[in-house]
């Protein structure tokens, strides 16, 4: 028996047109200064038709593949926009990967045009263009940046490419009609290339159905409950998996969005976050954390911060000190944990039903829950692990908005990367974890960051979170070097003040087994971190095991 519901296929179209009709008058943010620059979604789908007649009188048509290089603004909003509203493909490059990283996601992508914002010019015209590449657009304050000089100095060609101002793009005859309807709802609509630890970045390809979907969870009462009375900051950068999908999220619900520019410092968040009265952000623990030194330093008025109802976490585990912090300030915090493989968004720690304080403070700690739609399981080898919230196994999750398979992907080379059970293709995350009987996540360590010493496992996750709530440690990163006698043991790498390593030493002793206890502490000004933000623990490797 066959239902007898429409088959409209799920995609961007949905979501493009749904707020283009119904929240034309929503507001739009960038930046915080004196005079942030301000619109509405009115404005800016005007300019997001615009600019998708620009990229069709280039030539483009649905499935080539346009590339960004740029931070968090309104041009880049309009690229998510008109991109794959025009059935192309968005691939928003990360500005933070070295010049022949960034080549190589443009090339294996098939970039034909590339947006760039002018004041990462210097960056950008560092890289060796890939053949692919026909056309880069710069916008920006472009023509004014010390780092470029003006428009008729704009160099023509960048490689083999022509080089033009986004004014150029902008006076073809706008787009018309309703936005890309794809005949395929798995059509491709986005690519985001996994930051890696070893080899190349690996492409992860979105589809129209997984943003759609997952866009929709986001909105959620039990997930991050996005509607249309929030004003949402995504700090964490449109140029990295699709910035937690808060954008579509925010188009879907209707929520405006104040976007901080190129400015992410604790003053420039506080101002932004002032100015578009937002009530919803999203970033690493390390943002929120800087955020919160300058509010104790006086560097940031609290009032800045009064509209803030929910701050998301994730990236990495925040410790609770700073889930303490920040409910101390009035403001929800939530810890969620994702990979550009899910979306990237696949739990999420609100507490359960009828939760006293103590519940709540336990579930929020945690990774939390698998958002509706996914599955998950956690094994040991071939063994299922039991939810007793002590046993430990990796972590494994499938759903409509995971992915299945690498794009581009030599033949084998990613079988590891993923499981099969009961004839569901599982992604393999690589976080070894405990699960509650409640089905609470908790993160005890990356597979490759655990340290097996003398033959048991310490996790370096909780010797970093127990090293964050002494309040004189800002960050901190524990890894595994050789040990002759009990093969590995661990060191702390600690940025703080007014400290040593024999009071840290004592610190943790109070805390955990002194065996577990790091042998040395190495002090520094900043943990160093990855192109997205995350402790960068195969750089330290590198200088200290």
């Amino acid at each position: 028996m066959r239902a007898v519901m429409q088959t409209e296929p799920l995609g961007l179209h949905q979501i493009l047109g749904r707020c283009e009709t119904l929240f034309a008058d929503r507001p739009v943010v960038v930046g915080g200064a004196a005079e942030p620059a301000t619109a509405t979604y009115g404005d800016v789908f005007a300019e997001a038709r615009a600019f998708a007649g620009g990229l069709a009188e280039l030539g483009l048509r649905p499935g080539d593949r346009v590339a960004t290089f740029a931070p968090n603004t309104r041009e880049h909003l309009l690229a998510y926009i008109a991109v794959p509203g025009s059935g192309l493909v968005l691939h928003t490059v990360n500005i933070r990967l070295g010049g022949e990283e960034v080549a190589y996601t443009v090339e294996h992508a098939g970039d034909r045009v590339v947006l760039v914002d002018a004041a990462l010019w210097p960056e950008w015209s560092a890289v060796a263009l890939p053949s692919c590449v026909e056309y880069v657009i710069v916008y920006g304050d472009h023509l004014e940046h010390p780092e470029l000089p003006g428009r008729a100095d704009l160099p023509e060609r960048h490689g083999n490419a022509r080089v033009m101002p986004i004014s150029d793009l902008m006076t073809a005859p706008p787009r018309q009609g309703p936005w890309y309807r794809p005949a395929d709802e798995h059509e491709a609509s986005g690519i985001c290339y996994t930051s890696g630890t070893t080899g190349w970045p690996k492409a992860v390809v979105y589809s129209h159905r997984s943003v759609y979907l997952h866009a929709l969870t986001l909105c959620g009462a039990d997930t991050f409950a996005i509607s249309e009375h929030d004003v949402v900051c995504p700090v964490v950068p449109m140029f990295h998996a699709n910035s937690w999908n808060l954008p579509y999220a925010s188009l879907l619900a209707g929520a405006g969005l104040a976007l901080p520019g190129r400015r992410t410092d604790p003053i420039g968040l506080a101002e932004c976050f002032a100015a578009g009265r937002v009530t919803f952000s999203a970033a690493v623990p390390t943002v929120w954390a800087n955020l919160l030194a300058a509010v104790d330093a006086g560097d940031v008025d609290r009032t800045a911060l009064k509209s803030v109802r929910r701050l998301v976490i994730g990236g990495s585990a925040a410790s609770e000190t700073l889930l303490s912090s920040l409910a101390e300030l009035g403001i929800e915090p939530v810890h969620a944990w994702g990979m550009t493989e899910c979306s990237p968004v696949g739990l999420i720690a609100n507490p359960p039903a009828n939760a006293d304080d103590a519940v709540v403070a336990e579930t929020r700690s945690s990774q939390g829950r698998p958002m509706p739609g996914l599955r998950m399981r956690v094994v040991d080898g071939e063994t299922t692990v039991p939810w007793d919230g002590t046993s430990i196994g990796e972590l494994q999750i499938s759903g409509p908005y995971v992915a299945a398979d690498y794009y581009g992907a030599e033949p084998g080379a990613v079988a590891d990367k993923f499981a099969e059970s009961e004839g569901t293709r599982l992604l393999r995350t690589g976080d070894v974890v405990t699960v509650d009987e409640r089905g609470y996540v908790r993160i005890v360590d990356r597979t490759k960051d655990l340290v097996k010493s003398g033959g048991e496992w310490i996790s370096s996750v909780a010797l970093e979170n127990h090293l964050m709530a002494h309040p004189a440690v800002r960050e901190a990163a524990v890894i595994a070097v050789p040990d002759p006698k009990w093969d590995e043991r661990p060191i702390a790498v600690v940025a703080a003040r007014d400290v040593d390593a024999a009071q840290l030493r004592d610190f943790l002793a109070e805390r955990v087994p002194r065996w577990q206890v790091p042998d040395r502490f190495e002090f520094v000004d900043e943990v160093p971190k990855t192109s997205v933000g995350k402790l960068d623990k195969k750089l330290l490797r590198t200088e200290y095991a």
